[in-house]
């Protein structure tokens, strides 16, 4: 046992440093108690003990007690009293050492927080995005996102949480505009939301909690956080990863309160403010730690800004609490309300696409594990008396559809399902299509027929597939798969019932993505060597055999090149192109089409807008190139090659997503998984996070 010699709380995890409430070195067994003890005396009754009572001498003389010979003469039956009164001691003293044993560290120590939690379904909605608990918990802002009068649109909306009323406050049309819920004021009378127009800056705003016309408070400011005493606004400016601003609550008196080179930061990302409105939490990673081949090779850091000294020295301001190797970034940080603490998600080593809770002690910097169940959790959002948070969670009912492009008519072919993992899709020459199923820990691999049927299992494989192809063949699967020991991508390649597997990339913090195969023997896939958004992407080929990943040359220079598709005839390549704007600062989409000569780019044929594409497939003659738009109704839509014609393909009277999809063995239609998204916003009670 260890216990706080500050707070005086007892701690059975003897692992444990430092304590979880006020940071103070822990010591091993209880803590002495030093005291001066009350004396608990025996009455004694004068009259029943006068004719044995000796006196004592209280003069100023040395005190002379009688000698045992002068005493009185004990008994039988005052010897058996003695034992009596012994054994009776002996009983109480055991008695109160085995309480203490059993329940004395329940009954004196403070309780842990998250020890044992319950929860509770507030509500579950279609494409709930960003969203805010009101101060005394009783209202929550939140994004939803829905087709109204056939156009695509964003909305704030205020919920009350008892009656399930809701209002909206705030609507703009989505195609035009982006939007964000940020928080409440700390008196919750208004809601702070930000709004950016197509080529605009985005722009903070408040507004009454009924409605009404909106305030601008700040223009050009991303994740802005608001002081709980109302004063400041913390936040970041788009294009600007490495620093941390402030301004006061009316936008005024704007200035830089972290600069990240003075940390050696590649990036930081704020977190948020602590309850006293003197700190504010953040993670970041830093640029001066590489690895063999020059990438990023460093953990995330993360720490509190002192920020009641807004100047002087970085080393006295920032304090590092952890540095962890998480496969991707962490989010959503909240402060505990008792400010003892930092509640936020991260997914583990091995564990990539779910994120759970976790709490870090403040300023201790214990790390504990708050959730481990098969939840995905997507934010989080910390009530301010601290007694409970609200968790949002997503799910997905994907299924496969069939489209015919000339005629547009777009059928579902299977049931609705939880498990099926949308992202990826494949075919063989044969007709049978080849996806998964995520599992907790593992992923199933499944084949059908074209129409839906014969659906059969092939293997169970552990761990996390980000994507997977299977060549034409049918002989191989390639997979991207996240190690069970480490962050980053590693290609490997396995027989079609999930045999033979051997891994062919071995660069370390790699990510492949992106799997495409041909014909020719050849494997296709974007790599970012290293961690980090300022680590650029590049296309990869590879023969199926294995051997050395070859970037593919003559490609214009862009930040990023990801999701290759070679077309069938193997003479032409498209992908998306994400190229940084030097003049606006922020990065322009492309998607590109360029000729192909054994295996390096040639001439740009075509290039269009490629904001908001998902998934590009080729016609099955290579004379075009199909795509999905992710907005209203998330079409598909085709590029003629010679024409550069575009053409739209589908009219789907459904809001649902298109994930990946393929065309039919006879050319004459196009599968594809549909999938719509759910979020479920969740109440997590007793946590125990409160003095």
């Amino acid at each position: 046992m260890k216990r706080c010699p500050q707070c005086s709380r007892d701690y059975n995890d003897d692992t444990l440093s430092f304590c979880l409430d006020d940071g103070t070195e822990l010591l091993f067994g209880p803590k002495s108690f030093d005291e001066p003890q009350t004396a608990i005396l025996q009455g004694t009754d004068v009259r029943a003990e006068a004719p044995t009572r000796q006196e004592i001498n209280t003069t100023n003389e040395t005190a002379v007690l009688p000698s045992a010979g002068l005493g009185v003469v004990q008994t039988a039956s005052t010897k058996r009293r003695g034992l009596v009164f012994a054994g009776a001691g002996l009983a109480l003293i055991v008695i109160i050492a085995g309480s203490w044993y059993f329940f004395g560290e329940k009954l004196f120590a403070k309780r842990q927080p998250f020890a044992k939690i319950s929860s509770e379904e507030i509500f579950t909605g279609d494409k709930i995005g960003t969203y805010t608990l009101s101060p005394d918990s009783k209202l929550i802002a939140y994004l939803k996102q829905a087709i109204k009068e056939g156009k695509d649109t964003k909305m704030v909306v205020v919920r009350q949480l008892g009656s399930g009323a809701e209002s909206v406050i705030r609507e703009v049309d989505a195609e035009s505009s982006d939007l964000w819920v940020e928080s409440f004021s700390p008196d919750g009378e208004f809601i702070y939301f930000t709004e950016r127009l197509v080529g605009r800056k985005p722009t903070l705003y408040k507004t009454s909690t009924l409605g009404g016309s909106a305030q601008k408070i700040l223009e050009d400011v991303t994740v802005p956080k608001i002081s709980p005493d109302g004063k400041k606004i913390a936040f970041k400016r788009p294009g600007d990863g490495k620093n941390i601003y402030w301004a006061n609550i009316d936008g005024s008196g704007q200035e830089i309160i972290l600069a990240g080179v003075d940390i050696n930061a590649g990036a930081i990302v704020l977190g948020g403010w602590s309850p006293d409105s003197t700190k504010l939490s953040m993670w970041y990673w830093r640029s001066d730690i590489k690895n063999e081949s020059g990438g990023s090779d460093s953990p995330y850091f993360v720490a509190v800004l002192d920020t009641a000294v807004p100047s002087g020295s970085s080393t006295d301001r920032v304090r590092v609490l952890i540095k962890e190797d998480w496969p991707n970034d962490p989010s959503a940080f909240h402060w505990a309300a008792n400010g003892h603490g930092l509640i936020f998600l991260a997914r583990k080593i091995g564990s990539p696409l779910k994120a759970d809770i976790f709490y870090l002690s403040y300023p201790g910097g214990e790390l504990r594990q708050l959730t481990d169940d098969a939840v995905n959790y997507l934010d989080l959002q910390v009530a301010a008396d601290g007694k409970s948070l609200i968790a949002k969670s997503g799910i997905g009912l994907n299924s496969l559809w069939s489209l015919d492009p000339k005629t547009k008519v777009a059928k579902r072919l299977t049931s609705e399902e939880k498990t099926t993992f949308s992202g990826s899709l494949s075919t063989s020459n044969d007709g049978r299509l080849f996806y998964l199923k995520r599992g907790k820990g593992s992923d199933e691999f499944y084949s059908m027929k074209q129409d839906g049927t014969d659906q059969r299992k092939l293997f169970t494989r552990k761990g996390t597939v980000e994507d997977f192809d299977v060549t034409s063949d049918g002989k191989y699967f390639f997979v991207n798969a996240w190690p069970p020991s480490g962050p980053g991508i590693l290609l490997h390649r396995m027989d079609i019932d999930g045999s033979n597997e051997i891994q062919l990339t071995y660069v370390k913090d790699s990510f492949d993505i992106n799997v495409r195969t041909t014909d020719n023997g050849s494997v296709w896939f974007a790599r970012q060597l290293g961690l980090g958004g300022s680590v650029p992407y590049h296309i990869m080929r590879m023969p199926v055999s294995g051997g050395t990943a070859e970037k593919v040359e003559g490609l214009e220079p862009a930040f990023r090149n990801v999701r290759p598709v070679l077309s069938p005839d193997e003479k032409h390549l498209a992908y998306i192109a994400v190229v940084k704007n030097d003049q606006t600062g922020k990065s322009d989409v492309y998607l590109r089409i360029v000729e192909m000569n054994d295996g390096v780019a040639g001439n740009k044929i075509l290039e269009t807008n490629g904001d908001r594409v998902g998934m590009i497939n080729w016609t099955p003659d290579s004379s075009a190139i199909i795509f999905e738009r992710d907005i209203a109704r998330h079409d598909l839509f085709q590029i003629d090659i010679a024409s550069k014609k575009e053409t739209q393909i589908s009219e789907f009277d459904t809001n649902t997503d298109t994930g990946d999809f393929v065309w039919s063995q006879d050319g004459t239609k196009i599968l594809m998984f549909k999938f719509t998204g759910l979020t479920s916003l969740v109440r997590i009670k007793d946590m125990g996070l409160t003095d």
